[in-house]
């Protein structure tokens, strides 16, 4: 697992949500929502699940879904809002930030556990 990649990947949904907003493109809430269709998610429940002994794991295990529930949750809460109120939902102290770090810090914690 390439622990640099998937923290990439799950740092630019902002970006991806942002556009989204600028654009009126819609994303699919429902497919978000799923915390193993992405790399991270289908190694956690594949090849990583060996480590679910870990405490660390386990932590990112759950971070992980939370992030994904909550990334879903704002794209469903910015539809219908204006530009500048959706694009609040992503600023430091939300919801969305908060589970944007704790799933980035996990991956970072995981990744210090098993090198």
């Amino acid at each position: 697992m390439n622990f640099d990649n998937v923290i990439i990947a799950h740092t630019t949904w902002k970006v991806k949500i942002q556009n989204s907003i600028n654009s009126g493109e819609r994303i699919d809430p429902g497919t978000i929502s799923k915390d193993n269709n992405c790399e991270l998610g289908k190694w956690i429940y594949g090849e990583g699940a060996k480590y679910g002994s870990l405490p660390e794991f386990q932590m990112l295990k759950q971070k992980h879904a939370q992030f994904h529930l909550i990334a879903a949750e704002t794209i469903r809460k910015v539809a219908g809002l204006p530009k500048s109120e959706a694009l609040k939902l992503l600023g430091l102290g939300t919801a969305y930030s908060q589970a944007s770090s704790c799933c980035t810090n996990a991956i970072s914690a995981l990744r210090s556990k098993i090198g």
